[in-house]
């Protein structure tokens, strides 16, 4: 009888254990267990085909952006590069508001193939504010151009270069540059006076001539000799490049973060 009743005292303790085990387990779950978070904090995933396919706006998300919500200035343009907000594109005289979608057909509507290929962020006219420069082309490579971005307050501006301009751009803002068929004019030049109404190239230093033979040189916006442009054309070669950026979802959220 005292074996039974020890037996039994035994078992009971067990079963005490046991729900006491269970019940601290559950506790420590729920306090260990991530909580609640609301998804609308987050940029909602871009569609693929967003550098490929010009114009999907039905597809673009605005959950992120709304004209109210104030924003420093890497968010306003990162939400630009996003998709989450439209910029004011240049063309000419008059001002188009666009999305990022639609940048490959400003530079060929016909071709499937343009998008958008990379990007850099870079001061280009040592105002002390970066911009962005998209590089656009189609399948060969060899269409396309160059898209510069520029924010004023939470107004992001659109302009359009040909390939031929901000070539191996460096991280101080000067790039090369080449102007007529046949290569009349190449150079070294800046962007100057750039704002929401007005962008200037500034040649600084280059040569002209007819169908690649140049004869007339000038350093520094100085008359100078072949073998002085030569010499600056070697100490720009010798500049750091500024880096480009595949141009994802992922390379722009690491880009602008605040």
């Amino acid at each position: 009888m005292k074996k039974r009743r020890f037996l039994g005292i035994g078992i009971a303790l067990l079963l005490i254990i046991v729900v006491l085990l269970v019940l601290i387990g559950r506790t420590f779950v729920k306090h260990s267990s991530p909580q609640n978070v609301d998804s609308s904090e987050y940029n909602q995933p871009m569609d693929s085909g967003y550098v490929s396919v010009a114009g999907d706006a039905d597809s673009l998300t605005s959950d992120s952006y709304t004209e109210d919500t104030e924003l420093n200035e890497h968010e306003v343009m990162k939400a630009v590069l996003l998709g989450n907000a439209p910029f004011c594109y240049i063309n000419g005289s008059e001002i188009d508001t666009i999305t990022i979608f639609d940048v490959p057909s400003l530079f060929d509507p016909n071709d499937e193939y343009m998008k958008i290929w990379e990007y850099v962020v870079v001061d280009l006219d040592a105002d002390g504010q970066d911009e962005v420069v998209l590089f656009v082309a189609g399948a060969a490579g060899d269409t396309g151009g160059k898209l510069i971005l520029l924010r004023e307050g939470e107004e992001v501006y659109g302009y359009k270069v040909d390939n031929r301009k901000l070539v191996d751009l460096k991280t101080d803002g000067t790039f090369y540059y080449s102007e007529g068929l046949g290569g009349t004019e190449d150079g070294i030049a800046v962007i100057t006076n750039l704002s929401g109404s007005n962008m200037e190239l500034d040649r600084i230093t280059y040569a002209k001539g007819k169908n690649g033979e140049f004869d007339t040189f000038t350093v520094d916006r100085e008359p100078a000799t072949e073998e002085e442009y030569l010499d600056r054309v070697s100490q720009q070669d010798q500049k750091t490049n500024a880096k480009w950026y595949e141009f994802s979802e992922e390379n722009i959220s690491s880009s602008f973060r605040k």
